[in-house]
């Protein structure tokens, strides 16, 4: 699961998109 870069940014999209998976 490494779409996004290890950056600031893409750890924010990813936990965007895993909050998105939980609901």
């Amino acid at each position: 699961m490494q779409r996004y870069p290890m950056t600031p940014e893409g750890k924010i999209a990813l936990e965007k998109e895993l909050q998105h998976l939980k609901t």
